[in-house]
C-alpha cells in the first residue's frame, strides 16, 4: 500500500521535495511518513463533507460543478454537475497550458528574426533590416539590447535604407473576445506578433531636485515612440500632478504640481500599437549599439525570403516554454496566455494566428481526450470571455493527463500556484494542513469563481478536483468556499 502512494506521490516529491520537507511540516508529501490504518481513523466521507459545506453556506447548487478524483485508483470521490458547463475564468489556462506542453513540448522557445534584402559590405547594409516577430511573450529590455547587438555582431554598422517591421504572424486582432477595445487595464491584453514588455508602459514621476524645476519623468521600458509632454512643476504645494496617455499621438501629458517632500507618483498604461512601439524601441537599441539608422520611423513591410537578395541576419530565441508557463499558471497572465494561444493556432494550423485557429487547436486536444464537439465552448486561452465553456470532466481529464505523464507532470504542477507559498494562492490556504499541500490555478470573473489542480492529501494519497462557482455570492465569499472544500479534501 505505501509503496503505491509513493509511486504516485514522485510527482510532488519531484518538484520541491527539499521545500516540503523544511518548510511545510505535519502530514502530506514528507518522506518516509506510513500509513497504518489501524492506528489512524478511516476518513470520513467527502460527499457527506462537502454536501454539508454547501448546505450551511446556503449555496444553490445550479450554479456549482464540482469533481474529485483519486489520482491512485481512478475512482471519483465526489461529483456535482460534473457535465455541466461553466465559464471557466483564468482555469482556462489549465487547458491552455497543457496543450503547449504537449504540442510544442517544455522546451519551445519563440523566435524573433532580423532579415535584410540588400547585402553587408564594409559595416554598411546597402538594403533594409527587417525585424519579424512569432509572438514571443517575454520580449524584455534585456532581450532588445540582446536583438540589438546581433545585428551589430552582423556587421551592421549603418542602415542605407529604412527599417521595417513584420508582426504577420499573428491576424490583425490585437484584443481577446473578453476585452473591451478601450480598455487601459493590465488584465485585458493587447496581443501581437511582436510584442515588448508585455505591451505595457510603467510611467513613475518624481519630484525634481528643487523648488520650481521640472518633474522627473522615468519610462519603462523606453522606446521613441512615446511622446512626453511634461508641463508639471516641482512646488511647496500639495501635489496635484496629473498623468494621461494619449493614444492617438502617443502622448504621455504630465501636468500639474508635485511637492518636494512627495513620494513617486507610479502609473501604468497599456499599449496600442504594439508592433510600432517595439520597432521604435528596437531602432532607439541600434543607435545606443553605434548602428546608423534612418531617422524615418520603422513602417510595417512583409519580409519576403523567396525574393532574390533577402537573407536572414540574425534569430533570437526566447525564454522557453517551461519557465514561462509558470508566469501564466501562478500569476494568471493574460497577455501570456493568450499570446501562447494565437502561437498554438499558428504552428498547429499554420500562419497566422488567431483566436479562432487557437481554438481549434484547443479543441482537437480535447477531441483527443474524447469530448466531442459542442460539448465544450473556447474563446481565448487566458479564460476572459464570459463565453468560454467547460465543465469539471473536462478540466479533470486534462489534470489527469498531466498528472499521468512523468516527463510532463512536474512541470505543469510547478507551473500551478502552491498553496500559502505563491503566486494567486500566496495568501491563501496557509495553515499547516495546506500549505504546500494544495497545487492548483485559480480563476476568477464577474459572477465567476474557479479553483483547480491537485491535492497531496495525507491517507487517501493524490487528489485531483475542479470546482466551478458561476453564482452571485461575491468574490469573498467564493473564494472562502473554494478554501473550504479543498481544505476537506487535504484534511483526508
Amino acid at each position: 500500500m505505501n509503496s503505491n502512494r509513493n509511486k504516485h506521490l514522485s510527482l510532488f516529491r519531484s518538484l520541491s521535495l527539499l521545500l516540503i520537507l523544511f518548510l511545510v511540516p505535519g502530514p502530506g508529501l514528507s518522506k518516509g511518513r506510513t500509513r497504518t490504518s489501524r492506528q489512524e481513523p478511516a476518513p470520513a466521507d467527502i460527499r457527506t463533507k462537502i454536501d454539508s459545506l454547501i448546505r450551511l453556506r446556503h449555496i444553490g447548487k445550479n450554479g456549482l460543478g464540482i469533481k474529485v478524483v483519486s489520482l491512485q485508483d481512478g475512482s471519483t470521490l465526489y461529483s456535482l454537475n460534473n457535465e455541466k458547463n461553466f465559464a471557466p475564468a483564468s482555469t482556462m489556462k489549465i487547458l491552455t497550458m497543457a496543450v503547449a506542453l504537449e504540442k510544442l513540448g517544455a522546451n519551445y522557445r519563440w523566435k524573433t528574426e532580423l532579415w535584410a534584402d540588400g547585402p553587408i559590405t564594409e559595416g554598411t547594409l546597402n538594403g533594409n533590416l527587417y525585424v519579424k516577430g512569432y509572438g514571443s511573450p517575454y520580449f524584455l529590455e534585456s532581450d532588445m539590447q540582446a536583438l540589438a547587438q546581433m545585428a551589430r555582431n552582423a556587421g551592421i554598422g549603418r542602415i542605407r535604407g529604412q527599417l521595417y517591421f513584420d508582426d504577420s504572424y499573428f491576424d490583425g486582432v490585437r484584443n481577446g473576445p473578453g476585452v473591451l477595445p478601450e480598455s487601459t487595464s493590465y488584465y485585458d491584453p493587447i496581443i501581437s506578433a511582436l510584442s515588448y514588455s508585455f505591451n505595457f508602459l510603467s510611467v513613475i514621476v518624481s519630484p525634481g531636485s528643487r523648488l520650481g524645476s521640472p518633474v522627473l519623468v522615468e519610462l519603462s521600458p523606453t522606446s521613441s515612440q512615446i511622446q512626453v509632454s511634461n508641463r508639471a512643476r516641482t512646488a511647496k504645494a500639495r501635489s496635484m500632478v496629473s498623468v494621461a496617455y494619449r493614444k492617438s499621438t502617443d502622448t504621455l501629458a504630465i501636468s500639474g504640481n508635485l511637492s518636494l517632500s512627495s513620494p513617486s507618483v507610479y502609473r501604468t498604461y497599456k499599449v496600442f500599437s504594439p508592433e510600432n512601439f517595439f520597432a521604435c524601441a528596437f531602432s532607439d537599441h541600434l543607435q545606443k549599439e553605434g548602428v546608423k539608422v534612418s531617422s524615418q520611423r520603422p513602417e510595417a513591410r512583409e519580409v519576403e525570403p523567396e525574393r532574390s537578395g533577402f537573407h536572414r541576419v540574425a534569430v533570437h530565441y526566447s525564454t522557453p516554454l517551461m519557465e514561462v508557463m509558470r508566469i501564466i499558471g501562478k500569476n494568471s497572465n493574460n497577455f501570456i496566455a493568450d499570446q501562447l494561444f494565437k502561437t498554438l493556432g499558428a504552428e498547429i494550423l499554420g500562419a497566422p494566428g488567431s483566436f479562432e485557429k487557437g481554438a481549434q487547436a484547443l479543441g482537437r486536444y480535447l477531441g483527443e481526450l474524447g469530448f466531442k464537439p459542442g460539448t465544450f465552448q473556447i474563446k481565448d486561452g487566458s479564460g476572459l470571455s464570459h463565453e468560454n465553456q467547460l465543465s469539471a470532466d473536462i478540466l479533470m481529464a486534462v489534470l489527469q493527463r498531466m498528472y499521468f505523464s512523468d516527463q510532463l507532470r512536474p512541470i505543469f504542477v510547478d507551473s500551478l500556484a502552491w498553496a500559502g507559498m505563491d503566486g494567486t494562492l500566496g495568501e491563501r490556504l496557509t495553515s499547516t494542513e495546506t500549505q504546500g499541500r494544495i497545487f492548483a490555478k485559480t480563476g476568477t470573473l464577474s459572477g465567476v469563481s474557479c479553483l483547480s489542480g491537485y491535492v497531496a492529501a495525507p491517507r487517501r494519497g493524490d487528489l485531483a478536483f475542479s470546482i466551478f462557482i458561476n453564482e452571485t455570492l461575491g468574490r469573498i465569499r467564493a473564494k472562502r468556499m473554494e478554501d473550504a472544500i479543498v481544505s476537506v479534501l487535504a484534511d483526508e
